[in-house]
């Protein structure tokens, strides 16, 4: 019996999701051990919908982790030293941008090195 539950392909894909989620949850579980108590509990007070009782600090800090957030996840490129997201190029600069990903990514790694691949 527990043979044939190890070989399912249910069981096999529920391990896949949790060696995907583990990173995920210990990331978020250290980012919120991280937090300033004061945080925490404004944090806490803010997703239950109690604006009131959070204070102003809690609010700046938690707008604070979602504009990093969000400059992180965001897509952009440099342009003459200014950011310039990549809906705001023209097409001859977005394939300019294209190209040099393409190069940066096919130079070889220090692994591809070692293992000469």
């Amino acid at each position: 019996m527990l043979n044939t539950i190890i070989q399912s392909v249910v069981l096999k894909w529920l391990l896949r999701r949790v060696l995907e989620l583990g990173p995920i949850i210990s990331g978020a579980l250290t980012w919120w051990g991280a937090l300033s108590p004061a945080d925490q509990a404004g944090l806490i007070n803010i997703l239950q919908g109690n604006w009131g009782l959070a204070t102003l600090g809690a609010a700046v800090s938690l707008g604070g982790y979602i504009w990093s957030l969000i400059a992180t996840v965001k897509p952009h490129a440099t342009a003459g030293g200014v950011q310039v997201p990549t809906s705001q190029m023209t097409p001859a600069k977005k394939e300019a941008v294209k190209e040099a990903v393409k190069t940066t990514a096919a130079k070889p790694t220090l692994l591809d090195k070692l293992f000469k691949r």
